[in-house]
């Protein structure tokens, strides 16, 4: 019987220390410090060009394609590199003798770096950002067409360097692939440019602006 009594003594006692035990902890999903995308945006080019009688304004709103990768510096913090770029032609066929353009070209390509910063709580459905960008570019047109019968053809070359703010919402789909909708709302730009029109001496120009614009992208995001 004492035998009996010891070997259940024995058996028991693993068994308690085990219920005593507490569950071992699930370890979190590691953090992903990294995030890429690209997409499909409107990007908008506005150059003033002081010095020059026509065009005195070139504005053109074109379908943009843009990539870009973050890094996070913070919880709530991440630094940011972005590209996009342009391509739009067109082409039109003027009677002869009438006036009108028979060639509209242009390509333009901007890079960006900044700061992109989460004002939203971590429990939020959707992560509303502030972004604070630097921003380079530059473009290129090619116009071409008739006037009265006669051919012209103008060249405008321009590059503008500047900053904005803009406010980005990103919506996650699944782990670790988001969509986001992003739009700058102020930017200001220093810009120069030069127009060559044939027959005509070159004409250059410079200026500076600050402005309020609507630009939205649509991203998809994968953050690793």
């Amino acid at each position: 019987m004492r035998l009996l009594v010891a070997l259940a003594v024995l058996i028991c006692a693993p068994l308690t220390t085990l219920a005593q035990e507490p569950p071992t902890p699930v370890a979190a999903a590691p953090r992903a410090d990294w995030n890429l995308g690209g997409g499909l945006g409107s990007g908008l080019f506005v150059s003033y060009f002081s010095s020059i009688p026509v065009p005195s304004l070139v504005t053109e709103l074109l379908p943009v394609v843009t990539a870009s990768l973050e890094r996070r510096l913070s919880g709530r913090t991440w630094l940011a590199f972005g590209v996009s770029g342009a391509f739009s032609q067109r082409r039109d066929d003027v009677p002869a003798g009438a006036t009108g353009p028979t060639r509209a070209d242009v390509q333009q390509l901007f890079v960006t770096a900044g700061l992109r910063g989460v004002v939203t709580g971590s429990t939020a459905p959707v992560d509303v950002s502030i972004l604070v960008l630097a921003e380079g570019g530059s473009i290129h047109m090619d116009d071409r067409g008739l006037i009265s019968g006669t051919e012209t053809e103008q060249k405008t070359t321009g590059w503008l360097a500047g900053a904005e703010l803009g406010i980005a919402v990103d919506r996650e789909l699944t782990s670790g692939l988001s969509l986001r909708v992003a739009t700058p709302l102020i930017a200001a730009t220093y810009s120069e440019g030069r127009v060559e029109t044939v027959g005509e001496p070159a004409r250059s120009g410079t200026n500076f602006v600050a402005r309020a614009l609507i630009a939205p992208r649509l991203e998809l995001r994968m953050a690793f």
